[in-house]
């Protein structure tokens, strides 16, 4: 699930800030 902020600690996915 990419929606800007991922899902538990960024697990593949970035966390846009």
């Amino acid at each position: 699930s990419t929606t800007g902020k991922p899902s538990g600690k960024g697990r593949g996915n970035t966390p846009k800030r």
